[in-house]
């Protein structure tokens, strides 16, 4: 039934105009978000940089996920994609269980969708893989340094593979202490800069760092040649003001050596903590599409690239209007499914629309209750525990009580549709809400 007008065209016009007053240029983007003008003021916020570089790691990180085996097809699909939506670099998986040729090929299709995306290996161990790693045309690799001195053996994986062969796995090379740690990466470090290769260097497990061990370590490796520093925080006990600290430090010990983070989600902090380590220094930050990691969760692509966007007009050269449909082409790729209210994706937003981003105020109205994304031209709805609507849809809902076993009652010659008496997780398609036909 079509329901009357509520306000005459002159009273629109007038919240027009007083919601005009409120808002600033930046602050608010027509058809993209509007946000507090406050993030905009430097008196409020300070200073913050003019742009950041956002590092994409999910294809390492779903390495890692349980029950996840993704086929190279889909993984290139997804890569495709995730390079289309202008991430300036791109973290791999690792060289383990690959032969060269299809390396070569992952690396060459990165750079045939966009030349200039810096494409970066994880987890040298050896100058072998490093020479694999070049050869392969990598423009930078990752060398991980464990955080601890002796106890870093017990992330050793050939440590323990060897003792469960029963095999000795001790020898004069074993390191002992933190000095012997540090030495063997630098020399890896050299060795990839020998090479021609920018060296990320990940400080792993930074939460357990002094100020001391962690001036120690940027020391040393930025002698050897890192070009950058990477916050490693595994476990994400760093809160933002901490990892600020820690930037702030690194860059006083290696004052021509970039810094960059990935910020765990333990806390619920990972965008916060990036946001407070790039107005500290940093200019990278390592994440994944929809948070994947094995661990607590990494900063959301989404989330970070529309914070530092919206919120603070921080360039991030991420084509945000591309992010909604890059985070359900995760999910295909993983099967692990992002919350139905994700903050930074509008679920059922059309991929190509001009408001696909729940970060911030829209004035786009949820058509229904427990919207989910769109999925093969189709928008499924599924039944949630909460009443989380407009005032009509309430209104409608109050209405159509009682409703007969489908959540179905008459009203004239219209059908008008309770979601509230669909049974938990019965999947409501448009057509069928529209048409009353549970």
């Amino acid at each position: 039934m079509e329901k009357p007008p509520v306000f005459t065209p002159e009273e629109i016009a007038r919240f027009r105009v007083e919601l005009a007053a409120r808002r600033a240029p930046g602050a608010y983007e027509p058809g993209r978000w509007s946000v507090s003008p406050l993030n905009r003021r430097t008196d409020v916020t300070g200073s913050p940089p003019s742009s950041v570089r956002l590092r994409d790691a999910t294809l390492r990180s779903v390495e890692t996920l349980p029950g996840v085996v993704a086929s190279t097809e889909a993984k290139e699909a997804f890569l495709r994609r995730l390079v289309g939506s202008g991430v300036p670099e791109v973290v791999t998986a690792g060289l383990g269980g690959r032969d060269d040729p299809s390396i070569r090929a992952e690396v060459d299709l990165v750079k045939d969708e966009n030349p200039d995306c810096r494409v970066v290996c994880p987890l040298m161990r050896s100058a072998g893989d490093i020479d694999r790693a070049a050869a392969a045309g990598y423009d930078a690799v990752q060398v991980w340094v464990q955080g601890f001195g002796e106890a870093s053996l017990i992330y050793q994986a050939p440590v323990h593979d060897r003792a469960w062969r029963g095999e000795e796995w001790r020898t004069e090379d074993t390191p002992r202490d933190r000095a012997a740690v540090l030495a063997r990466a630098a020399r890896l470090v050299e060795y990839a800069r020998g090479r021609g290769l920018d060296v990320v260097v990940p400080l792993l497990m930074v939460s357990y760092a002094t100020e001391e061990s962690h001036a120690q370590s940027v020391t040393v490796l930025a002698e050897a040649g890192a070009t950058e520093f990477t916050l490693f925080d595994g476990p994400g006990a760093m809160s933002p003001e901490a990892y600020a600290h820690l930037v702030r430090l690194t860059r006083t010990v290696a004052p021509g050596v970039a810094v960059g983070l990935p910020p765990h989600n333990t806390f619920g902090l990972a965008v916060g903590c990036a946001v407070a380590a790039v107005r500290a220094g940093a200019t990278a930050v390592e994440l994944s599409v929809n948070g994947y990691c094995g661990g607590p969760g990494n900063a959301d692509l989404a989330a970070t690239a529309l914070a530092f966007e919206a919120l603070h007009g921080v360039r991030t050269g991420i084509r945000t209007e591309h992010l909604t449909e890059l985070a359900r082409i995760g999910e295909e790729l993983t099967s692990h499914h992002t919350t139905w209210n994700h903050p930074a994706q509008l679920p059922g937003a059309d991929p190509g629309g001009q408001r696909p981003y729940r970060a911030v105020h829209f004035t786009q109205r949820p058509p229904h209750t427990g919207r989910q994304a769109r999925r093969g031209g189709r928008r499924s709805l599924t039944r949630r525990g909460g009443r989380r609507t407009g005032p009509r849809e309430e209104g409608d809902g109050r209405r159509a009580a009682p409703a007969d076993r489908r959540g179905v009652v008459r009203a004239g010659t219209r059908k008008v549709v309770n979601p509230w008496a669909a049974p938990p997780g019965f999947v409501m398609i448009d057509d069928r809400v529209h048409d009353g036909e549970l």
